[in-house]
């Protein structure tokens, strides 16, 4: 039992699972608030629950470990910059053709991996790597009237984000082999990321007056998911590669979907969707045989 828990393939598709669920808690809360409140408020909660846990899960003087300062650094990378990143890709190109370019996130993790940790993936993990891939972008590809925007140079902020997002395993994966301790890792990008979005509000005049009862408990519950999620990810990088655990992370919209059929049954399936789930999973079992 020990070993499956420790065993970073599975770690890394539990988080993709919450990930997965996370989408549908936050989807409710937008219904209360627009999606910088929802972040800010994800982001502090999650922080929070870290926060929690510390006194029991970190030895007692953690900022003197040699990974601290690295994990605080790595906090301006992601969460905060990569969802900053994602929100103007998203503003400027629409939801659709954002989330799917943003899809190739996979591919910048494992260019960081084999340029800067010397990982380097076997045929079958590459082919799966592109199956996940091509997979995500079919489940996030909705309208084709968009297609003209693939050639708009503003095209380069879902690619940043895209590379940002990425380079965070690769990052993450160095601070563990430093300090492997998954909580500090999260504990630190989250404090961070989630003083920096509350500075950002307050800096841009959108911070809200009152919040929603029934909204903050939305992304209060996106929070504690994500946290979850956030843990089980920097344990799955502590105990496997970037190249293998990466592109697990990015079907979380697999798990998006499943959730949705559950509780909003009346979604239409097309055949898209079934296309998309299909690379998905061909992807998956090849990284997972390899």
């Amino acid at each position: 039992m020990s070993a499956l828990l420790s065993d970073p393939m599975l770690l890394a598709m539990a988080a993709a699972s919450l990930f997965g669920s996370s989408m549908l808690t936050s989807r409710n809360g937008l219904r209360y608030f627009d999606s910088t409140t929802g972040v800010m408020i994800s982001l502090a909660t999650t922080a929070t629950m870290f926060w929690v846990l510390t006194p029991f899960l970190l030895p007692g003087g953690f900022w003197r470990l040699p990974g601290f300062w690295f994990f605080l650094a790595m906090g301006l990378l992601h969460p905060f910059t990569s969802m900053t990143l994602s929100f103007e890709s998203t503003r400027r190109l629409g939801a659709t053709v954002s989330a799917t370019v943003s899809s190739v996130s996979p591919l910048m993790s494992a260019l960081g991996a084999v340029a800067f940790l010397a990982e380097v993936p076997a045929p079958g993990i590459v082919l799966g790597t592109l199956g996940v891939v091509c997979g995500v972008m079919v489940l996030s590809w909705q309208r084709q009237a968009e297609t003209q925007r693939l050639v708009d140079p503003q095209i380069l902020f879902p690619l940043a984000t895209a590379t940002v997002r990425g380079m965070a395993h690769v990052v993450g994966k160095i601070g563990l082999s430093m300090t492997p301790l998954p909580l500090l890792a999260g504990l630190c990008t989250y404090t961070v990321g989630g003083t920096l979005m509350i500075a950002l509000k307050r800096a841009t005049g959108t911070m809200p007056h009152s919040l929603h009862s029934r909204g903050t408990l939305w992304f209060v519950a996106t929070g504690l998911i994500t946290g979850c999620a956030i843990l089980l990810m920097y344990s799955a990088l502590s105990r496997g590669t970037v190249v293998v655990v990466s592109p697990l992370i990015s079907t979380y919209p697999v798990f998006t979907l499943l959730a949705s059929l559950i509780f909003y049954p009346q979604e239409v399936l097309r055949w898209r969707i079934f296309i998309g789930v299909a690379l998905v999973v061909a992807g998956v079992i090849l990284i997972s045989v390899h």
